[in-house]
């Protein structure tokens, strides 16, 4: 190069680079410029970048600059770096600006290893300046919503938000960084309410982050910036209106707007694929564009998205499934297949993009697919892209980063899952029906126990990688997230020796309700059930709420007279029907050897009715004429039928109304009902607690150490059965939901005792070559699900994931009286007639029931009937408790 032309083009390059320096952002890309220009060998040429670098800083910090600036920012680094500038600048302004470079690669779909970025960036020496903590902890944040984003992570999307919410504290005095803060905090916030919230939330959140994006349009150096974030929101915002009204549709200059975006001078290839992708969503109006020049212009935008994007942009299956979802609209609205070939082989690209179950989109491309099989008649294909779709459910349960945020994965998988399974049962494909609403079902205790092995990868790695690692060899995450086949429930059944499998599913009006059923032996049915309707009928509401109230005399009388009333609504709206219009009259495997057995699996709030209680117009119970089990899913079923028996013997432990220092009150009928069984069936079993006339029992209080003690121990003669005579308790507070027994404090300095489901489920897992054969769970509410009921996470529920083979529990805060004659009756079938436990319970049932029913001498006096001999007891005294497991 002429030396001269080479002091010429040094000269210019101080000149811009001083005027930067100074402030003036618009000298930016001349500047940047003029230093590429220099020759490598110049040594003056790193510091230049260096100044460059930091007046970029400086300038977002001031003016909150955006990202059309950042996409200089790494090549300066790599020149400066070269040869880096003398002092102590270059090293503390480096750590930001390279965070900051990381940030703008995510963000365009460039950076392919979110957590060796995070590594990266934790590895930095930041000292104690709190500028570089603020602008190094602000592109930390961002990785790390990117990457909860891209996983569907709803714990990791909540512990950014928190993040975020801190680094606020460092930003008074400086206006425009705060609007920037502001911005990402709400885009946060709409992250997680598109999981999490319900439509006005969504709704709310969204208004706001428009507004905060208008306040940023006004900054200078930031209007280019956001330009194609503000109608990525109102196609958010376009999208919710549709669920309950048509959608505005974008106007004509709006959508001119958006093209004008696609020719921006200067864009890179992944901020042009960004942009088409934009006219194609806004073009199909949230799915609801018939105007088929409309929807042609947004198949062409993305197919020009798909072309701008490289093979490796993380995006990729985002702009593949619009462009699907485009030709398939088309086709909606021509009544034609035409394209839908196409959009197939997108879709799968989608799916190879995606590399498994694991991504949070892999659900929806996979009933997209679905969709569109089915409508080119390769219904075989079709199913398999549902198994494929279910998949997913359970692998997001296992992949979810933390327990606060499980319960979201799950709920949105309940709900999918149900809705999966209305359409299958609309379409008559029973066996579909059931294998969609199985893959929904109990995952937070799926979750509970399979994850535990391997909890610790979870933290800060990446889903991909953790799928892949733990998907190979026997026992892997991929063999253990398929549904449950029709044949398998069968076996299960078989081996329990039940009739048939029934998940009640409520009616969502106009739609009806549903009985799925996998009976042991022959093809899946299904029973129509338009009276299972939770929402509209006065019975349901007065029974659902006086579950809610204190037993008090008054909480009594409510719960008492509720509950007959709702007999006659069970009978009517779902056990009437299947019994007479499915059951009657079939001849299964089992039929002849006993009465019938039905394994119940009802969804959301009918796991609150007694079954077993529903009442014929002539007065007969559903007890008197079958067998009634609860199961919280198919898969829990098969698991339980898979393990091996476990005898009974004259050992155990049997607690009976531990002291919880008054914070709830005295059960007598509790210890006496605990020391009868004892004395009666059970002589070699330890008893914990108080005795009948209150004193403690000489072998301890009973306190939630020693039973936790007695679930661990090994040898024999700790025995196989647990009768707890005590209370339970819950919280379904999202933040601290907790289902728990309430027993004596371990030392006199703690509170009352608690054991809680989740413990329950890790110290049995934990208890390797530990059996137990029976669980008594003889205390309030023990079979209530702490997250809602389609996650099925309770006492009982954790008994039976953590391996118990049996387990009874209750639906409602069941009477003190009532439940001891009740408790003892079981007992009795179960150690003098040999009954197995479901039968037991029945029978106890079905003595109360007896008018004329005679005591057995084991009874003793203190331990009575509630009603007198010659009446049948009322349904409150006996149908609170259930039977899950053998």
């Amino acid at each position: 190069m002429d030396p001269s032309a080479e002091a010429v083009d040094l000269t210019r390059c101080r000149m811009a680079v001083a005027t930067v320096v100074r402030g003036g952002v618009t000298a930016f890309e001349d500047a940047i410029a003029l230093v590429r220009q220099l020759p490598q060998s110049l040594p003056e040429r790193g510091s230049l970048a260096a100044d460059v670098v930091v007046a970029l800083v400086n300038a977002g910090a001031e003016h909150g600059l955006g990202t059309i600036w950042l996409r200089h920012m790494n090549d300066l680094i790599a020149i400066a770096d070269r040869c880096p500038p003398p002092g102590s600048l270059w090293p503390r302004i480096r750590p930001v600006a390279r965070a900051q470079s990381l940030l703008y690669a995510a963000g365009q779909g460039q950076l392919h290893d979110i957590d060796a970025a995070l590594a990266e960036i934790d590895a930095f020496d930041l000292g104690d300046d709190p500028a570089v903590r603020l602008g190094v902890g602000s592109a930390r944040a961002g990785l790390a919503f990117l990457r909860a984003q891209r996983d569907g992570d709803f714990g990791a999307l909540r512990r950014v938000r928190e993040d975020v919410a801190a680094l606020g504290d460092g930003l008074t005095g400086v206006p425009a960084v705060a609007e920037l803060h502001a911005f990402i905090m709400n885009m946060v916030d709409a992250a997680a309410a598109s999981q999490t919230g319900d439509q006005a939330t969504r709704r709310e959140v969204l208004d706001q982050l428009a507004t905060n994006l208008d306040h940023l349009s006004r900054i200078d150096g930031m209007r280019e910036a956001v330009a194609d974030t503000a109608p990525m929101i109102e196609s958010m915002r376009s999208a919710l209106d549709a669920e309950d009204r048509p959608p505005s549709r974008p106007s004509d200059a709006g959508l001119a707007g958006l093209i004008a975006a696609t020719l921006r001078p200067g864009a890179t290839a992944a901020d042009r694929a960004f942009a088409h992708v934009n006219v194609t969503m806004c073009a199909l109006n949230a799915g609801t564009e018939t105007d088929v020049a409309r929807v042609d212009l947004g198949i062409h935008h993305g197919r020009q998205a798909v072309a701008s994007c490289s093979d490796d942009d993380t995006r990729r299956s985002f702009y593949l499934s619009t462009l699907a979802l485009a030709l398939m609209q088309r086709a909606d609205i021509t009544a034609t297949v035409d394209g839908l070939d196409e959009a197939v082989d997108l879709l799968r690209q989608a799916k190879d993009s995606m590399g498994g179950p694991h991504h949070p989109h892999w659900t929806y491309v996979n009933d997209m697919l679905r969709g569109g099989l089915e409508r080119l008649g390769r219904d075989q294909d079709a199913q398999e892209s549902t198994r494929d779709a279910l998949r997913g459910f359970a692998v997001r349960a296992l992949l979810e980063s933390d327990a606060v945020g499980l319960p979201t994965a799950v709920r949105e998988a309940a709900d999918t899952a149900v809705d999966a399974a209305r359409r299958f049962a609309r379409d008559n494909r029973p066996a579909d029906a059931l294998t969609a609403i199985d893959a929904g079902r109990a995952l937070m205790l799926f979750a509970a126990v399979t994850r535990r092995d391997f909890a610790s990868q979870l933290d800060g790695t990446d889903r991909r990688t953790v799928w892949e690692a733990l998907s190979s060899g026997p026992g892997n995450l991929r063999e253990m997230t398929e549904p449950r086949e029709l044949s398998e429930i069968q076996a299960a059944l078989a081996a329990l020796d039940a009739d048939a499998l029934v998940y009640l599913v409520p009616a969502e009006p106009p739609l009806p309700g549903w009985a799925l059923i996998a009976p042991v032996d022959g093809p899946a049915g299904f029973v129509a059930l338009p009276y299972l309707n939770l929402t509209e009928d006065l019975v349901v509401d007065r029974y659902l709420r006086a579950l809610t109230r204190d037993l008090d005399a008054s909480g009594h009388d409510e719960l008492t007279g509720s509950t007959d009333r709702m007999c006659d609504w069970a009978w009517r709206a779902a056990v009437g029907p299947l019994l007479e219009q499915y059951v009657d009259g079939r001849q299964w495997s089992s039929t002849g050897r006993r009465d019938r057995r039905i394994v119940l699996v009802p969804i959301g709030d009918l796991a609150r009715i007694p079954w077993q209680a529903a009442r014929r117009s002539d007065g007969v119970y559903a007890v008197e004429l079958a067998g009634f089990s609860l199961v919280a899913s198919a898969r829990m079923l098969c698991d339980s039928a898979a393990r091996t028996q476990v005898p009974l013997s004259q050992a155990g432990l049997l607690v009976g109304d531990p002291d919880t220092g008054g914070r709830a009150p005295d059960l007598e009928a509790a210890r006496r009902e605990a020391y009868a069984i004892r004395g009666a069936f059970y002589p070699g079993a330890r008893y914990l607690g108080r005795l009948p006339k209150g004193s403690e029992s000489s072998t301890g209080a009973g306190t939630a150490g020693q039973v936790r003690a007695w679930l661990t121990d090994r040898r024999p003669q700790a025995g196989t059965m647990i009768h707890l005579a005590c209370h339970g308790d819950y919280r379904t507070d999202p933040a601290q939901a907790k289902s728990y027994l309430l027993l004596a404090s371990d030392t006199d300095a703690d509170g009352p005792g608690e054991l809680s489901a989740a413990e329950l489920v890790e110290l049995m897992a934990s208890a390797e070559g530990r059996d137990v054969s029976l669980v008594v769970l003889a205390a309030c509410n023990t079979g209530r699900s702490i997250y809602g009921y389609d996650e099925a996470f309770s006492l009982a529920t954790a008994f039976l994931a953590g391996g118990a083979r049996t387990v009874l529990s209750t639906q409602w805060s069941v009477p003190d009286e009532a439940t001891s004659s009740l408790m003892f009756m079981f007992h009795y079938y179960l150690r003098h007639e040999h009954l197995p436990p479901w039968q037991a319970l029945r029978q106890a049932q079905l003595w109360l029931l007896h008018p004329q029913r005679r005591k057995p001498l084991e009874l003793p006096a203190g331990v009575v009937a509630p009603t007198a001999d010659d009446v049948p007891a009322p349904v409150v005294a006996w149908a609170g408790f259930v039977h899950w497991g053998h």
